[in-house]
């Protein structure tokens, strides 16, 4: 048999449902720095997304300027930059897995 444990005993590793709901979520680097699962407070102001809307209207008449080959190195850089990201979020993720696990074997072998 099986007793539940509170996630306060687990040695410092939340296992409650919303911590688990937040790190399989989309911002779950957020949660694994300790940055916290909340959704960010949402101050949606008018001028910030007009400002966003000019500065993408503006990329994309920069864009239309670039020869074929720029474009190709800056697509490349861009790429590359997704693949570190990603990389980065990854290893983030396993390191959060590998506190997971090592927690939760040494609350089995203490019980």
């Amino acid at each position: 048999t099986t007793k539940a444990v509170p996630s306060e005993t687990m040695e410092g590793v939340d296992t409650s449902t919303d911590h688990v709901k937040a790190l399989t979520g989309s911002n779950w680097v957020a949660v694994c720095s300790g940055g916290g699962g909340g959704s960010g407070g949402g101050g949606g102001d008018a001028s910030v997304s007009s400002q966003a809307s000019a500065d993408k209207m503006n990329n994309r008449a920069r864009r239309q300027n670039l020869t074929p080959d720029e474009r190709a190195r800056q697509n490349r850089d861009r790429n590359r930059e997704h693949a570190r990201n990603t990389r980065l979020r990854k290893k983030a993720y396993v390191e959060e897995l590998k506190r997971t696990l090592t927690a939760l074997v040494s609350q089995r072998d203490a019980a």
